[in-house]
């Protein structure tokens, strides 16, 4: 080096390369969209201490960041000599797909599996029946026929999880209760048998194995309905017939007079529903009194809205029985003014009387 008047001075130079920030990439863990994964950011090159960030504001030493699936990033990174790289990611969406196949245990021994299938996410993977114990197996043994917990952790640690249930081979009876009516012995049950070895017999109660599946004629209990598969295993259900009892109803009556007609009054409860009335067993009526009824015997009824009926036998009398006198005795014949009283008289009622069996006086 020479400088104005000419004097002259050397000095010693490093001649080597200074390496620059190249290649550049990032990792990103796979998940659905809006999910939280991971993001690693990779480069080459470069003088220590190297640094890393995604708003170009804040720098850390970790290339690792928590990113959105779905949303844009720009990774920026910077070295000890100020060098500076930049370049921009989409954090992928990419859900994890899990396939599982189940094979139910045998009837009693907790001899059932579970097998995983899993594409996406980053491998390598990890498997929990208990969101715990993990284990790098894909498949689980022993299982008890239960509900349970898959959970899925691929190698960034993003996680899925699914319910899987684990079924069992044992014979299963389900049960149809047709229920008695109006305190009849008339309920009904239907068993049908699914799962274990075909063919079923059933049983009621403590009674004996047979291929008939339909119990009638039952009252009103508690019933436990049994089935036996062709290997002996057997499945049971237990099951309540009810019953629907008939109205209840009490009668009175009031006595036909001559040509009036007497009444019938009904009183209904219970049952179900709505009650309607008859007095001849066809012709039924919300109206629980019936009028003008002529003399004789009924039978009463009462019916609610599923049909059960309760009756009663009432009778409706024929009042004839009214007698008079005259007071005093003499009246009449000294053509004196008299009284004709009418006994048992009914308030009702209207009488007219003659003196000599010629035309009756007016209505008194």
């Amino acid at each position: 080096m020479k400088d104005a008047i000419g004097a002259l001075k050397s000095i010693s130079v490093d001649n080597k390369n200074i390496s620059g920030l190249s290649g550049l990439t990032a990792v990103i863990a796979a998940g659905c969209l809006g999910d939280n994964v991971k993001m690693i950011a990779s480069v080459t090159g470069g003088a220590s201490p190297v640094e890393y960030s995604i708003n170009d504001v804040y720098y850390q030493s970790s290339p690792e960041f928590d990113v959105v699936t779905g949303q844009s990033y720009v990774v920026y990174v910077k070295d000890g000599n100020g060098c500076k790289l930049s370049k921009a990611f989409v954090a992928p969406v990419e859900c994890f797909q899990m396939a599982t196949t189940v094979t139910n245990e045998d009837c009693g021994v907790n001899n059932g599996t579970l097998r995983v299938t899993t594409t996406g996410g980053t491998a390598p993977f990890e498997y929990s029946v208990d969101g715990v114990n993990f284990q790098a197996s894909n498949i689980f043994s022993n299982l008890a026929p239960r509900a349970y917990e898959l959970t899925i952790r691929d190698a960034l640690t993003n996680t899925r999880a699914v319910n899987v249930q684990v079924g069992s081979n044992c014979p299963q009876v389900r049960v149809a209760v047709q229920n008695a009516s109006c305190g009849n012995i008339n309920g009904s049950i239907t068993a049908t048998g699914s799962n274990g070895a075909p063919p079923y017999q059933f049983a009621v109660n403590y009674g004996a194995f047979s291929s008939q599946s339909v119990f009638t004629d039952l009252s009103a209990g508690s019933y436990t309905i049994y089935m036996k598969d062709a290997s002996g295993d057997i499945a049971q259900q237990q099951v309540v017939v009810a019953n629907t009892l008939n109205p209840e109803l009490s009668v009175t009556a009031t006595d036909a007079f001559c040509s009036t007609g007497g009444t019938i009054k009904i009183t209904g409860s219970g049952g179900t529903g709505a009650l309607w009335y008859s007095i001849d067993g066809t012709n039924y009526s919300p109206n629980d009194e019936f009028t003008q009824v002529q003399s004789g015997v009924y039978q009463a009824y009462v019916t609610d809205n599923v049909g059960c009926k309760s009756s009663m036998e009432v009778e409706v009398k024929l009042d004839e029985n009214f007698s008079f006198e005259m007071t005093p005795d003499f009246a009449i014949c000294a053509n004196q003014p008299g009284v004709v009283s009418v006994m048992n008289a009914k308030p009702t009622y209207t009488y007219a009387w003659s003196t000599d069996g010629g035309p009756l006086s007016a209505n008194t």
